[in-house]
């Protein structure tokens, strides 16, 4: 049986009584960003018992970004960007969930993004927390990037509730 699609304003199919886009868009991303259907009894990294590949290059990486629907063709050079900016110090996953969060957080906010630098500060000071890595200061990636601490403060206070959104989702 085939799914019908949900509009993000719909009631979400879970039956909370929010809207889908409040709900369970996010998790229903991740898990169709790991290549499986949500709700799917699968393992992650499986979808329906045949096992589906981890991006583990920039090419890979690159490739899942342009399968994503973006909301707007800037928000998808900003993922593939930050990629670039991520692969040097992170694993292939922490750069998956984090391009996720990115996507989850753009497309429900459809935030305005002057400087791409802030969102790159914010996401990888998010990562870096969400990682474990307590010596990763605001002051360090804003200067990374060549931006304003204050700006990256205030994009990661927008960020953090999909900061807790995504790890549930790729926890479940």
């Amino acid at each position: 049986m085939k799914k019908s699609k949900v509009g993000r304003n719909a009631p979400c199919p879970c039956g909370s009584g929010n809207k889908y886009k409040k709900c369970c868009l996010e998790k229903d991303a991740a898990a169709r960003f790991a290549g499986r259907e949500a709700g799917a009894d699968a393992p992650a990294g499986q979808a329906g018992g045949i096992a589906v590949a981890v991006p583990e290059s920039l090419a890979d990486m690159n490739a899942a970004v342009e399968r994503l629907t973006w909301t707007q063709p800037q928000y998808g050079d900003i993922a593939k960007e930050l990629v670039t900016h991520l692969a040097e110090r992170f694993t292939w996953d922490e750069i998956n969930a984090t391009t996720l969060l990115w996507f989850a957080y753009s497309r429900e906010q459809e935030p305005v993004v002057q400087k791409p630098g802030v969102v790159f500060a914010a996401l990888e000071y998010s990562l870096s927390v969400m990682t474990g890595r307590p010596n990763v200061t605001k002051a360090e990636v804003a200067k990374r990037y060549d931006v304003s601490a204050g700006s990256v403060s205030k994009r990661i206070g927008e960020l953090h509730p999909y900061v807790a959104r995504t790890l549930e989702a790729l926890a479940s």
